[in-house]
């Protein structure tokens, strides 16, 4: 009779210890690393993803979610330069691209719980000229937003808005242009306006593209060599 009191006990102990550990797994809080905005990230990063895993992340609301998939090595965090730039996580694919995740952080300090604004991927940043030409190009066929959308994606560093309208902000390998586009009748949108901002001006004098209404969200010099 001791004996199986004893097994009982065991059981009961088992069971509460196993459950306080899955309670205390699911509730500790996730730990990601220091921002570095000084060093490479194939310096920082140790974890090459498949293409194919990394664009599930478009599919993720929130930072801590990725946390869960993936091993966050490298955060970037331009906003000692302006409130108005989002920080932003660097992957590296097997492929050799890089993949840009901006999150707007939910607290003063630190990232927990930062809700996933954009992801951009590219292999790497184009030219001043060649920006301008692809967008030239775009804009004299005539292409539709969902055209425009689908091919600059990979340059995007910032918020779009707008209808009869739209602007964009693009990230080249030297600083960002201000987009704005018109459409016509047939829905296809044709260039309007580009203003360029290098990065030393948005680095050192932001408030020039916030004064003009844009609002791009920088991504170093260093991620763009």
């Amino acid at each position: 009779m001791k004996r199986i009191l004893l097994l009982v006990v065991f059981a009961i102990l088992t069971i509460c210890s196993t459950v306080l550990l899955l309670f205390l797994i699911s509730h500790k809080e996730t730990r990601f690393p220091l921002p570095n905005n000084t060093d490479a990230a194939s310096e920082i990063i140790k974890h090459l993803y498949p293409d194919a895993e990394l664009e599930k992340i478009e599919n993720l609301e929130n930072f801590d979610d990725i946390a869960k998939y993936f091993e966050i090595e490298c955060i970037r965090d331009p906003r000692g330069y302006s409130d108005q730039y989002l920080p932003y996580a660097v992957f590296l694919s097997e492929s050799g691209k890089k993949y840009f995740i901006f999150f707007q952080p939910q607290k003063e300090t630190g990232y927990e719980g930062g809700i996933i604004q954009l992801c951009i991927a590219n292999e790497r940043f184009l030219s001043n000229e060649e920006l301008l030409e692809q967008m030239n190009e775009l804009s004299e066929k005539g292409t539709k937003w969902s055209g425009w959308k689908s091919i600059l994606k990979q340059f995007e560093s910032g918020d779009s808005s707008g209808a009869k309208i739209i602007y964009f902000t693009l990230a080249s390998q030297n600083g960002i242009f201000g987009v704005s586009l018109s459409r016509d009748d047939n829905s296809s949108y044709s260039i309007k306006e580009t203003s360029f901002f290098p990065d030393d001006t948005l680095m050192n004098k932001p408030s020039d593209a916030k004064e003009e209404g844009w609002r791009p969200w920088l991504i170093l010099p260093i991620d763009k060599q």
